[in-house]
């Protein structure tokens, strides 16, 4: 019996410090910041067009006379009721997320403005999250009539995310020094970098798309100096360390 209680105290000892081990690695970033940092690539992935547009939209008028466009995905895009009788509009966001997206609005979007404006309609914005992560540029703002409050409009967008991991593979700050090693310049100059999840092409070659955990970072200059590039700003895979696209950080 003693026997057996030893081997027992050795294996939970052994696991605990293996345990102990594999979170001492995740913390201390510089047992794999060296890894990313050389197998980081000079050129980005992706080119300046993966954001064009993959397909045409589809509308249509619903058996609510509702005005509906959704994308090349088939996702919702626009929906206007303005030939639609009242008991036949949304009462809620929560309501139409439910009847458009088949999610919870909830468990999908958080809201971050609200407001009635000079004619007394209400406007509401949400943005989309998954696991407490922003989904980059997804979200709906809904229009609601002030004589009833029902929705009368609602426009946006929402990225279906499934069974992502949302723990980077690395640091922010080696993050920053992948960007700052691309483009050469002292890590003073890399502002961020901020968690988001955007949507990718599997490869340049495909076309086939999904989500990916990114990091968002952009040129920030000094007080004295206004740092404006072609390159101004970036994602990084948040996993591999790769450069998947860049664009500038000035207006025109």
């Amino acid at each position: 019996m003693k026997k057996v209680l030893y081997i027992w105290c050795v294996f939970a000892l052994l696991a605990f410090v293996g345990c102990s081990s594999d979170k001492d690695d995740m913390e201390d970033d510089s047992l794999n910041e060296e890894v990313f940092l050389s197998q980081a690539n000079l050129k980005p992935e992706f080119s300046k067009g993966y954001r064009s547009s993959r397909g045409q939209d589809t509308s249509y008028t619903d058996e609510n006379n509702a005005e509906v466009t959704r994308d090349c995905n088939g996702v919702v895009k626009f929906v206007y009721y303005n030939n639609t009788p009242t008991n036949s509009r949304p009462r809620s966001p929560e309501q139409f997320v439910s009847t458009y997206l088949g999610v919870d609005l909830n468990a999908n979007f958080k809201k971050y403005r609200e407001e009635v404006d000079e004619y007394g309609n209400l406007h509401s914005w949400y943005r989309q999250y998954y696991k407490d992560v922003e989904v980059e540029n997804h979200g709906y703002v809904f229009h609601s009539s002030k004589k009833d409050y029902r929705i009368s409009s609602v426009n946006g967008s929402f990225l279906p995310v499934s069974n992502l991991d949302v723990v980077p593979a690395f640091s922010e700050t080696t993050a920053r020094k992948i960007y700052a090693k691309y483009l050469n310049l002292p890590l003073e100059y890399i502002g961020g970098p901020i968690l988001y999840i955007v949507e990718f092409p599997l490869s340049a070659e495909s076309d086939l798309w999904a989500p990916r955990l990114v990091y968002y970072l952009g040129v920030v200059g000094t007080e004295e100096i206004q740092y404006l590039s072609d390159e101004g700003q970036c994602y990084i895979d948040a996993k591999t360390g790769r450069i998947l696209y860049v664009w500038p950080n000035y207006k025109h």
